[in-house]
């Protein structure tokens, strides 16, 4: 007896013998798209994959869809044959992940919702790559259906483009999840309505917008922390507005302090620059400036205008909120001298020539009283504090009512100032003093926090470093065991630095970080490494002078000392991702650079992207026979 699954294949076959007719060509076409995968250039090439995406290329489809084609049917002809053709259909094949083991594979292909630690060898990869990468928080699975739902949670929410950008057929947006500088799940938009949604995994990092050309070029851009989110048991979380604003330009303003903002026309008579000098800053009608640099970028902004002594303040690319430099009239910092020469016992003509910083102690943008400020650097010299009418007054120990404070005759610098509200610290600013100069520092404080997880590793191999770090935010240092910490930091926008006591194999060093920043990364670099480069490059270390490395992914680039004589001892050495010497004037993605003999004072190291230009820098302070360590990334 026949099965029924050979019923109407004999059927088929005993009719055409009996009435054979013609039934064409029967053709199989299959329809490929193109697979680009992305190596996650800020690891070891050998390292997991960050990225990857198919190009939709649905040409030969159309091509067929457009071709005569002959019907199978049994016992009819083509021209009798009416409605959809009998057995020709497009068919596309349902996606999948390539994931490390056929157990995943298996139950993801099911619908299986992932286990932690699934999730976390799916992120993760090599065991060793745990503490760059970071711990998968996956989100609790709920049971509410949401339509094709890919992960464990959805974000949705409206996405605005402003600045005067716009969207062409020369243009795309693209939704990512970034986790630790590493792009993870690609969301969509949905213009016509104004949306976005994205389905995650993990609880951690940002979702990331931006707004690209058709050669990559990265027109505008913004971003969410999820941690931000109120995250319940529901699959469907609504996010706030995601906007996508120009990049990466930021915008800021200088005014004078007694100037009226209407009538305040600083323009034409101000001239603002960065990078020692080396760039020239437009000023507007009213003041404004924008710098073109990079989003984590910090540069001295200095400023100067007829009658008023020059300012200076450390910007940092990427706070939401407008930069400003304030210039004082050449009067108000002469009463200032003559106060302060009488607090030291000094003659007024021993300060003429002499520095000053200026700044006001607040606390979620509100001036607060009670905060004593000192200059870490040179304790000896006390603040001057003014009243609540800001008229300087030298009984005060601490802020009033008006938050104002001043120094006078700090030596020239950079200088870390530090604000205690009795002995508890209260926050830190980081200025550079200069003779004839105003610096700005501003010390802020907020109730906000984020969680921020640290990670300690060898720059090659990726191992993870035991280590203490002394973090400028915090009072007490933090004990990073296998590589790891989670801290709390305040979410205040501002240039805060480390340094580190490391394993004897490593080297202690410098790093830097915002405050606001999602993740602190610490590449170790060992003794052995260091002195091979310099065995290599057959570098002669000059005394008073100090050592910059630093790292950067995301292209091919060049990096130079902003505002360097052409005598410079300053040596640069580029090296790849395995910490391989490189020849030549530029250096890879994901490799990066030594500068050797950097001079004594604080510098501007600048780093230009071969491809999009993008201008990175970083303000570095080098003490004599200091290592600082860099890492530039955009996010």
């Amino acid at each position: 007896m026949l099965s029924k699954a050979w019923i109407l294949p004999t059927l088929m076959l005993t009719t055409l013998s009996i009435f054979p007719i013609s039934m064409g060509k029967l053709k199989f076409v299959p329809i490929y798209k193109t697979l680009t995968i992305k190596a996650n250039k800020k690891l070891p090439p050998h390292i997991a994959f960050m990225d990857s995406h198919f190009e939709n290329q649905d040409d030969e489809w159309t091509a067929f869809e457009k071709k005569n084609k002959s019907p199978l049917a049994v016992g009819f002809s083509v021209t009798s044959q009416q409605g959809p053709y009998v057995l020709t259909q497009k068919k596309v094949l349902e996606g999948f992940v390539i994931r490390k083991s056929a157990e995943v594979l298996s139950l993801a292909s099911q619908g299986v919702y992932k286990t932690k630690a699934q999730a976390v060898a799916e992120v993760q990869g090599p065991q060793w790559l745990k503490n760059i990468v970071g711990d998968s928080q996956t989100l609790p699975r709920a049971e509410e259906p949401v339509h094709n739902l890919l992960a464990a949670r959805r974000v949705m929410g409206p996405l605005e483009i402003t600045g005067g950008l716009a969207v062409t057929n020369e243009h795309h947006i693209e939704i990512r999840r970034s986790d630790e500088g590493v792009f993870r799940e690609m969301g969509r938009v949905d213009l016509m309505k104004g949306s976005y949604s994205i389905d995650i995994d993990d609880a951690s990092g940002a979702i990331v917008a931006r707004l690209l050309d058709r050669s990559g070029t990265i027109l505008g851009e913004g971003s969410i922390r999820l941690s931000q989110l109120q995250v319940g048991q529901g699959r469907l979380i609504y996010g706030p507005r995601l906007e996508v604003a120009p990049s990466p330009s930021w915008k800021g303003r200088v005014s004078r302090y007694y100037g009226d903002p209407k009538k305040d026309k600083t323009g034409g008579t101000t001239k603002v620059t960065s990078f020692g000098g080396e760039n020239t800053i437009t000023v507007g009608s009213n003041g404004e400036i924008s710098l073109d640099i990079s989003k984590g970028s910090t540069t001295i902004v200095r400023a100067e205008a007829a009658e008023h002594v020059p300012s200076s303040k450390i910007m940092l690319a990427g706070d939401a909120k407008t930069f400003g430099v304030t210039l004082f009239p050449n009067s108000t910092m002469e009463a200032l001298k003559s106060l302060a020469a009488e607090q030291k016992s000094l003659s007024r003509s021993h300060l003429d020539e002499t520095s000053f910083v200026w700044g006001t102690v607040s606390l979620d943008g509100k001036p607060l009283s009670g905060v004593s400020v000192v200059s870490e650097t040179d304790p000896e010299t006390k603040a001057i504090y003014f009243n609540e009418f800001m008229i300087p007054d030298p009984k005060l120990t601490a802020t009033s009512g008006s938050g104002l404070y001043a120094f006078v005759d700090l030596h020239d610098g950079f200088h870390a100032l530090l604000a205690q509200r009795g002995f508890e610290y209260f926050g830190h600013q980081n200025v550079e003093v200069e003779r004839g100069s105003v610096a700005i520092g501003d010390l802020e404080s907020t109730l906000r926090t984020e969680p921020v997880h640290v990670r300690a590793f060898d720059a090659f191999s990726g191992e993870p470093v035991s280590l203490v770090a002394n973090m400028q935010s915090l009072s007490e240092p933090v004990d990073i065991n296998e590589g790891s910490a989670s801290i709390i930091l305040p979410q205040i926008s501002r240039m805060s630095m480390i340094y580190t006591e490391t394993p004897p194999e490593y080297i202690n060093a410098n790093y830097f970080y915002n405050d606001q920043d999602s993740y602190i990364h610490l590449p170790m670099l060992s003794h052995a490494w260091l002195t091979e480069m310099k065995r290599t490059a057959k570098i002669n270390e000059m005394p008073d002078t100090g050592t910059i490395v630093g790292f950067f992914n995301e292209e091919s680039f060049e990096v130079y000392l902003a505002a360097q004589a052409q005598n410079s001892p300053a040596y640069i050495l580029y090296f790849d991702a395995a910490g391989r010497v490189i020849e030549g004037n530029r250096g890879q993605a994901g490799g990066g650079f030594i500068i050797f003999n950097v001079p004594y004072g604080t510098q501007e190291t600048v780093v230009v992207g071969s491809t999009s230009e993008k201008v990175f820098s970083k303000v570095v302070p080098v003490d004599m026979e200091s290592i600082s360590v860099l890492s530039f990334s955009s996010y």
